[in-house]
This record gives structure tokens, C-alpha cells and sequence, in this order.
């Protein structure tokens, strides 16, 4: 006779593995609230689950620590961010000029419009435990792949006149990075279009060479 399969419970049509899931999900999404909002550091678990309407008995049932939590959330936002980047460019017209316009339009404006996830993404992880720098700078890899996935998007076969195109597109990431860190401290003091004109000028400026 062939084994018998496990018996989930259904609570309401919903079983409990999809319920853990849910919960999960929403205490990420309390985490980048909170970690955004308050500060990793001042931030509690309590607080946590208080903004996630869940007791600690399921943030324990998914985290191990707050550090997991804000390494998933940190995954969460940088995994966000880069889907819309991404889907900027295919939208975007295949001119390097079009196509740097867009990335750094989206990226900018999802830093406005997300106060918390900005500051999740670009303050609170720094500085945490080596885990997170591994984490951060995986990300920053990861977005470098991006902006070179995008030259030869509207460049195929360009020459690259002895230049590296994986620390060039890092070293342009890193010159992004570091100005929407200084608009988030400064309370986003420059206007939106501003930075996205000074960040593309840098970009372009580039391209031209």
C-alpha cells in the first residue's frame, strides 16, 4: 500500500502551512516599518509584533532573532526595488540616454515615496554584524549586474577601451548609493527631479567617455 500522505489542518479553507506563510509576510512587512521607522536598534520585537498584530510566539515560529528578521526584510526591499528598476528599463526607449533616465527616475522616486524602506535600505542595515555586510554588499553586486545588463542592453559590442565594465558599473551603483544616502538624511532637502538629474548627469558623463 502506498505511505499515507500527511493530514494538514485547515483553519477557515486555509491550511497551516499557507498560515505560517502569512504571518511570516507580515512581519517582514512590520520589520521594514519598524527597523525603517524606528531605527534597528531601538526597535524591539514587541514592537514588531505589535505592528504586525501577532504575538512573539509566531515571530519565533519564523525568526530566529531580529537580525534574521531584518535580513529578510532587507531582502524584501531590495528585491522590490530592483523588480521596478528592471521593469523601467524594458519600458524604457533602447537609448542610453532613455534607459539611464528611467533606472535612476524609478529608483529615486521609490526612495521618496517609501521613507522607511529607504531608510532600511541605505542607513539602518550599515554597521550591524558581518551577516548584513555580506548581505549589503551582495546587493550592491547585484544592482552593479544591473546597471551592466543595461549597457549592453543599448550598447551590445561597445568598446570598452581598457576600462572594467563589472568595477565601472560597481563604482556607478556606489556613486548612486551615496547620494540617495545624503538626500535621505537630509530630509530629502534637493528636489526629486534634482537628484535624478545630477545622478544622471554622472551616468552620462560616463557614457560619453
Amino acid at each position: 500500500m502506498p505511505p499515507k500522505q500527511p493530514v494538514r489542518r485547515r483553519y477557515r479553507g486555509v491550511d497551516e502551512e499557507q498560515r505560517r506563510a502569512e504571518r511570516r509576510q507580515r512581519l517582514v512587512e512590520a520589520g521594514v516599518a519598524v527597523f525603517g521607522g524606528e531605527g534597528y536598534h531601538a526597535a524591539t520585537v514587541k514592537a514588531v509584533c505589535a505592528a504586525a498584530g501577532l504575538t512573539e510566539r509566531y515571530f519565533y515560529e519564523s525568526f530566529r532573532n531580529r537580525e534574521a528578521l531584518l535580513l529578510a526584510a532587507y531582502a524584501r526591499v531590495t528585491g522590490a526595488l530592483r523588480e521596478r528598476i528592471v521593469a523601467a528599463l524594458l519600458r524604457a526607449a533602447p537609448t542610453p540616454e532613455a534607459v539611464t533616465r528611467a533606472a535612476l527616475a524609478e529608483f529615486f522616486t521609490a526612495i521618496r515615496d517609501d521613507p522607511a524602506g529607504a531608510r532600511l535600505l541605505l542607513i539602518e542595515v550599515l554597521g550591524v554584524s558581518p551577516a548584513v555586510d555580506r548581505a549589503y554588499h551582495e546587493a550592491l553586486r547585484e544592482f552593479s549586474g544591473v546597471v551592466a545588463a543595461a549597457h549592453q542592453m543599448v550598447r551590445p559590442g561597445a568598446p570598452e577601451d581598457g576600462i572594467d565594465g563589472e568595477l565601472l558599473a560597481a563604482a556607478l551603483v556606489g556613486a548612486v548609493v551615496q547620494l540617495a544616502h545624503h538626500w535621505v538624511v537630509s530630509g530629502h532637502a534637493r528636489p526629486l527631479q534634482a537628484v535624478i538629474d545630477t545622478s544622471y548627469a554622472i551616468f552620462i558623463a560616463v557614457a560619453r567617455r
